[in-house]
């Protein structure tokens, strides 16, 4: 059919230090590599305190729960990016810490520092600072490109929040968001 894709193939791409094929189905699925389009958002609200005072190295909320990273147990995923929304318009320095499995979390509003056994599955941290925030007059949204790739223990990542300024968060006020492209 004129004017349509049906599949190409062939074309290659670099992903991290690799050539990789890319194709395109009829169905318009992309695929990348074993990557293909059939990527995922996972959102969590993690339980804050309400009009808890954070200070810096604070643990912010309970443990977060993104299910469905990988498809399938031994297989991974890439997460492209991370997005952090609040309900008030302040945006200090967060770190979302990402483990392969469930850690022991720090108390919501207490000094967060992980076990040794639970640092063995730490699979990332990803950062905010001030300049990945973006305001309004009720809000404040982090946006941040991430492109690590991941195996998970199961298919589900655990992580937790933790500042590094001193900030006030309501109950429900913080969602998170992490999307990535499964194998």
């Amino acid at each position: 059919m004129p004017g349509k894709i049906h599949q190409v193939v062939g074309i290659k791409g670099l992903v991290g230090d690799q050539w990789v094929p890319i194709t395109l189905d009829a169905s318009g699925k992309l695929s990348i590599g074993s990557l293909d389009s059939d990527g995922r958002t996972s959102p969590a609200i993690p339980t804050v305190l309400a009009g808890g005072a954070y200070v810096s190295g604070d643990a912010v909320g309970s443990i977060i729960t993104f299910t469905n990273v990988a498809a399938e147990a031994g297989k991974g995923a890439v997460l492209k990016n991370l997005e952090i929304l609040t309900l008030n318009t302040t945006g200090p320095a967060l770190e979302l810490w990402l483990f392969d499995r469930p850690f022991t979390p720090a108390t919501d509003n207490d000094a967060f520092a992980v076990s040794d056994a639970d640092l063995a599955y730490l699979v990332c941290v990803i950062t905010t600072n001030n300049g990945d925030w973006f305001k309004d007059t009720n809000h404040a949204v982090a946006s941040v490109e991430v492109s690590k790739r991941v195996i998970p223990f199961a298919t589900s990542l655990y992580g937790q929040l933790v500042t590094r300024a001193g900030v006030t968060y309501a109950v429900g006020s913080i969602i998170v968001k992490l999307s990535c492209l499964r194998e």
